[in-house]
């Protein structure tokens, strides 16, 4: 998915890093537009991205971010509906991807909208929600009323995503309605505290197993629970048919641990790229 910049970054080129990934042998699904309103698109909306464009799933907004647009209620409401007809003409979800910032609206205008429309909450995915303390209770109340909140491994956030969700669990929410991600492989900065320079790197993709490790030898939950945040419940967000289960039918997607919670075996599409701790299979440029 783009982010803040829908400028110089295009869709096209986001569609074709999906192509490139799928062709190594790894499903990979994108999301329309980015931060701001109207909604970048490459078709000529949001719905008809989603009906033609087979990897585009939903659409990504910002709000409660000093680089968001600001939208209203109206404009998100609108984007909610593009998304809502583009999962019903395509067999898609269709899920408006909502990033939040640490600004103090917080989530006050999607709670707003779910409560004005209570059917909706299905195409809301709101992300970032562990940010601060207040952004999480409110996210809290958002999946007590059914929706799905997804908690960053990486970022800004109050405490350790894995503890989030334990106190998720203990104020009532769903297990399936918890959710992690990451920002593998995004553009980040930070300032160098001794010389001021900006400094930039690359967002780490290991955080989302580092913290299904510590669900299992921290707080020892059981692993067929631990792993769900990464598996079985952002499919049932997203609506991934053959994602998310070991069933005829499914896509044969497995990671083997040993009892210490290491990785040590990868299996995709019923291609093996790991083994014994070891990668045997990489990329073309690798």
């Amino acid at each position: 998915m783009l982010g803040t910049d829908g400028i110089t970054k295009e869709l096209t080129t986001l569609y074709a890093k999906c192509k490139s990934l799928e062709q190594y042998g790894l499903e990979a699904y994108m999301l329309t537009s980015y931060f701001a309103v109207p909604p970048k698109t490459i078709t000529k909306s949001v719905t008809e991205d989603m009906l033609f464009i087979d990897k585009v799933i939903g659409c990504k907004v910002a709000i409660s971010d000093e680089r968001s647009s600001f939208p209203t209620f109206h404009e998100l409401l609108r984007l909610i509906n593009q998304v809502h007809l583009g999962g019903l003409t395509s067999g898609k979800r269709g899920v408006l991807h909502v990033h939040l910032g640490v600004l103090g609206s917080r989530m006050e205008i999607v709670l707003e909208l779910v409560h004005t429309y209570p059917t909706l909450i299905s195409h809301i995915s709101p992300t970032y929600v562990g940010r601060t303390r207040e952004l999480f209770e409110e996210a809290i109340e958002f999946a007590r009323l059914g929706g799905s909140i997804d908690i960053s491994t990486g970022g800004t956030k109050f405490d350790d995503p894995y503890k989030m969700l334990r106190y998720g669990l203990e104020k009532g929410v769903p297990l399936e309605k918890m959710t992690f991600s990451s920002d593998g492989n995004a553009g980040l900065s930070r300032k160098d505290p001794e010389s001021g320079t900006t400094i930039f790197y690359k967002a780490p993709l290991q955080l989302n197993l580092q913290q299904v490790q510590k669900l299992v030898l921290d707080a020892g939950m059981a692993i067929e629970d631990a792993i769900r945040p990464v598996t079985a419940n952002p499919a049932l967000n997203m609506k991934l048919k053959s994602k998310g289960a070991l069933k005829p039918g499914y896509d044969a997607d497995l990671c083997l641990f040993n009892r210490d919670m290491q990785l040590q075996g990868v299996i995709a599409a019923g291609v093996t790229w790991m083994e014994n701790g070891e990668l045997i299979k990489k990329g073309n440029f690798s």
